[in-house]
């Protein structure tokens, strides 16, 4: 399990083992060997599954009998090549290297956008499989606009948007959504400088410009007399 706690163990003998353990549904785990760092992950499910390898390599081991790790498969195969070279673009650039020409910033809004269209394609290919709101998960790290994630996220089935890694996806397109373009302001409430209290809710219908600043932030000051020459320009045509 990712979690703590093992979903089951077992003692290799003539080279085979037997695992059971009890699932509710289809979940992301990792089979290790004691003794080694290997970890492999797989999606398994409710049912009887086969896995064929050899421990010395586990990573290329097979998994036969889980739908859904067959998608896994090929989720991995579209994305893993594609996300390890985006990842070394991404340390280049955080590290501040020269980039003549922007050429590697290039390449990598080149290879996001690319990998952002496969992403469409994997989920409007696989609405029903329960791989593709992890998919959506890895894949939103790529923008910061929610409404890309929840569109995604809308357009599977009940399935899978009701899988373990689909209620995480809603809920964090949920939390996402707090304070983000286009949604709904949060509530507060804030005493004016009289002591009395005023909330946000009661400019409903307003434009309202909402400036957080300190009294000893030079730049935020310098910029109070924009704020207030902003107010005197439009307060007339419904703006505070």
């Amino acid at each position: 399990d990712l979690g703590t706690e093992p979903l089951a163990t077992a003692k290799s003998n003539g080279g085979k083992f037997l695992l059971k353990g009890k699932l509710t549904e289809a979940n992301l785990y990792y089979l290790n060997i004691a003794g080694t760092q290997q970890k492999l992950y797989l999606f398994i499910e409710p049912g009887n599954m086969t896995l064929e390898g050899n421990s010395d390599s586990l990573m290329v081991a097979r998994l036969s009998g889980s739908v859904s790790q067959n998608d896994f498969v090929e989720f991995n195969k579209t994305f893993n090549a594609s996300f390890a070279r985006l990842s070394q673009l991404a340390q280049q650039l955080n590290a501040g290297q020269a980039d003549p020409g922007g050429a590697a910033r290039n390449e990598y809004n080149a290879l996001a956008k690319e990998i952002n269209a496969k992403t469409d394609v994997f989920v409007e290919q696989h609405k029903r499989s329960v791989v593709t709101p992890f998919g959506i998960l890895v894949m939103s790290q790529l923008s910061e606009d929610i409404t890309v994630t929840e569109n995604r996220f809308l357009k599977l089935d009940p399935v899978s948007r009701q899988s373990y890694f689909g209620r995480m996806l809603d809920q964090t397109i949920t939390e996402g959504k707090i304070g983000a373009i286009g949604t709904e302001a949060i509530e507060f409430v804030q005493n004016d400088t009289t002591g009395k209290p005023v909330s946000l809710s009661s400019f409903r219908g307003k434009y309202v410009l909402i400036d957080f600043w300190a009294s000893w932030c030079k730049p935020c000051r310098e910029e109070n007399p924009n704020v207030v020459d902003a107010y005197l320009k439009y307060n007339q045509k419904n703006f505070t």
